[in-house]
């Protein structure tokens, strides 16, 4: 069981290091950013090393890297640490990507996943289902039989997919949409909270919910609740 590295340095990262520190068996040994964005070297009471460097102190062979990146750039930034740190040539030193999941989700035996994913508390994976590689998973989703969902994806919390759902790769998918039965969100979706997707998206869409609306003839108490 390899040591972990977190790469990164915000809240985020400091979410991971509490998940991997009190409901997973492998140790944090580290964490990394890119030695131009270095404020400090140390984190939490752990060392903090340039990624540029990192094969200097945490060897590939005994060390796997936790992306702990958000969706900035649509999930691009995310993809291109991971490419990074996979890749000798860049800096990186061919690091296995780590994995987290919760020990609360559910995830059927026979699904597909991919390196690097992040499945936080209660995920639900149905049986058939197919993940790619390098996506965040947030809190109470759902993911239906034979869904297929690709890579570089962030998918806040609540979210659920229907039977039958794909999803290409660099979407954002916000808390509490629905994706209805068999529709396709192309590469680079963006779904709005609370929107309701029943139809096929085209590349880089936008969908938005209904917008809420603040009624200005009545007041809270003209209502029985």
């Amino acid at each position: 069981m390899k040591d972990i590295v977190i790469l990164g340095t915000g809240s985020f990262a400091e979410l991971m290091y509490f998940y991997i520190k009190n409901y997973d068996k492998r140790r944090v040994a580290a964490f990394s950013v890119e030695k131009a964005y270095m404020q400090g070297k140390e984190f939490l009471g752990l060392p903090v090393y340039p990624l540029e460097q990192l094969p200097e102190h945490c060897q590939p062979e005994t060390h796997e890297v936790l992306l702990a990146i958000g969706a900035k750039e649509m999930n691009r930034l995310r993809e291109r640490f991971f490419r990074m740190c996979k890749n000798p040539t860049l800096g990186g030193g061919g690091y296995d990507i780590a994995s987290f999941i919760h020990p609360s989700c559910l995830i059927s035996p026979d699904a597909e996943i991919g390196e690097g994913n992040i499945f936080l508390e209660k995920v639900l994976v149905q049986p058939f289902v197919k993940i790619g590689k390098g996506n965040l998973f947030w809190d109470n989703v759902a993911i239906t039989h034979n869904d297929i969902i690709g890579d570089f994806n962030t998918v806040s919390g609540g979210v659920g997919f229907s039977g039958f759902a794909t999803v290409g790769n660099y979407c954002y998918i916000g808390k509490y949409a629905v994706v209805f039965d068999r529709v396709t969100i192309s590469d680079y979706t963006l779904v709005g909270a609370g929107a309701y997707v029943k139809r096929d998206t085209k590349p880089f869409d936008v969908v938005v919910p209904a917008r809420s609306v603040t009624l200005g003839n009545k007041k809270s108490t003209d209502f029985s609740v």
